[in-house]
């Protein structure tokens, strides 16, 4: 797939050639692959200038530029995504983001403040015991049949 000048100075971080694009009509909500935008590329990079320009350019923000800014520690990126409007938690059935964070590889410390700025915004954490006996619901009966059905081709 061959990327668009946006994307190309999204990726190298060229405020100015972002904001040239975007008046001369450049998509900022343009996406690829179903949730990749432009918008949480520049999350990803952590370039909150250019995040900046392209929300005033109309770009709608995605619960998964969060995540991205979130698990590359863009603090900065988070707290402007979250002013804007972005949803934290993806929903549908998603754990949200305050649960998935110590799977990002971050240290403790880091974690601990963007829990406090994600907490700031008014997100939830739900309890382990919650997402163990969801996961449980969710998927533990499927496990249980393949355990049986393979003690079933044993001799």
């Amino acid at each position: 797939m061959e990327h668009t000048p946006l994307y190309k100075a999204v990726r190298h971080g060229d405020t100015i050639q972002v904001r040239r694009l975007l008046s001369e009509g450049a998509d900022p909500n343009e996406a690829w692959g179903g949730i990749d935008t432009i918008l949480s590329v520049a999350a990803t990079l952590g370039h909150t200038p250019i995040i900046r320009l392209l929300l005033e350019a109309g770009a709608k923000p995605t619960s998964y530029a969060v995540q991205a800014a979130a698990f590359g520690n863009h603090i900065k990126a988070v707290r402007l995504l979250t002013a804007a409007g972005a949803p934290v938690d993806a929903g549908g059935g998603h754990s949200p983001l305050l649960n998935v964070l110590h799977w990002s590889g971050l240290s403790r410390e880091q974690q601990e403040r963007l829990r406090h700025v994600l907490r700031e915004a008014g997100r939830r954490e739900l309890p382990a015991w919650y997402l163990r006996w969801r996961w449980q619901l969710r998927y533990g009966w499927q496990w249980r049949i393949r355990r049986w059905l393979y003690s079933m081709k044993q001799p």
